[in-house]
C-alpha cells in the first residue's frame, strides 16, 4: 500500500517487480515499459537478456529511446522464442525474401 495525498491506495507492481519479488517504486526504470498486464513480454525479455542487462540498457538511452528499445527488446525476445537459432535474423530474411526484387 502506498500513500497518496493522505489517502491510501494501492500501486500495482510492474511485471519485472513481480518477478524479482520486490516493491515496484516511482523510480522503478523498467514499469513504464513493463506493465503488471505485460508479464509474459518481460517474461521473454529476461530469458534472453536479463534483468540487469535491460535496466542497463533502458538507463543508457534518452527518455525519448526508451519505449522504442523496450519494444525493440520485446520483439527480438518474441523472434528468439519463436526461432532459438536465428531469432530476428529469420524475421529480417523473410522480410527480404517478400520485397519484390527490382533492377535500375
Amino acid at each position: 500500500m502506498q500513500r497518496n495525498n493522505g489517502i491510501q491506495g494501492t500501486h500495482q507492481a510492474c511485471a519485472a517487480c513481480k518477478h524479482q519479488r520486490k516493491k515496484c517504486t516511482e523510480k522503478c526504470i523498467l514499469a513504464p515499459f513493463f506493465a503488471a498486464d505485460k508479464t509474459r513480454e518481460f517474461q521473454a525479455v529476461h530469458k534472453v537478456f536479463g534483468v540487469s542487462n535491460v535496466q542497463k540498457i533502458i538507463k543508457s538511452l534518452s527518455e525519448e529511446d526508451r519505449k522504442r528499445a523496450a519494444d525493440s527488446l520485446v520483439w527480438e525476445a518474441f523472434c528468439r522464442q519463436k526461432d532459438p537459432v536465428l531469432g530476428p535474423y529469420a524475421e529480417y530474411m523473410n522480410l527480404i525474401l517478400q520485397r519484390p526484387i527490382t533492377t535500375c
